[in-house]
């Protein structure tokens, strides 16, 4: 064997190795266990509606899969508009409290008055469509209370 391939073939040899060691440092560096994300902070496990001003109920508790789960969805396709130009605070009528109580202890809490407006937390007030605020009265008026408490007070329409 020539000089020249005797020295390439160690440089091979070489460049074989430290390819091997960049796999293997790739390997233990890329394969370790990882934190996996906190998925808690976004299963809701109960939802507690009030309504202090509605004469067909003040309060609902729901903690069942499937009414949850509507109340969640009607969230979800709600789209909320434009802030409106007058303050809804302000505005005369009804709000309706939503408080969706998370597994880590969380809350997150949406109000909507006069099935015209939403708000998400301590975010201003966005404008939604009539019918959608219609739309959650329907759902909550279809959904009794998982639970019934002192405070949880129904009425029947006269």
């Amino acid at each position: 064997m020539t000089k020249i391939a005797s020295e390439t073939a160690k440089e091979a040899v070489a460049l074989r190795k430290l390819w091997l060691l960049f796999l293997l440092c790739g390997l233990l560096t890329g394969c370790h266990w990882q934190k996996s994300p906190d998925v808690t902070a976004h299963i809701v496990t109960e939802i507690t509606v009030t309504c202090p001003d509605s004469e067909l109920f003040t309060h609902r508790y729901y903690n069942t899969h499937a009414k949850m789960q509507q109340i969640l969805l009607y969230l979800r396709a709600v789209s909320p508009g434009f802030t409106p130009k007058d303050d809804p605070e302000s505005l005369a009528g009804s709000v309706i409290q939503i408080t969706l109580h998370r597994a880590d202890g969380s809350i997150k809490v949406y109000r909507q008055k006069n099935d015209r407006y939403l708000q998400e937390d301590q975010n201003g007030w966005k404008q939604i469509k009539a019918e959608w605020g219609a739309d959650l009265m329907r759902l909550l008026l279809e959904n009794e209370s998982d639970f019934e408490t002192a405070k949880d007070t129904v009425s029947s329409p006269a």
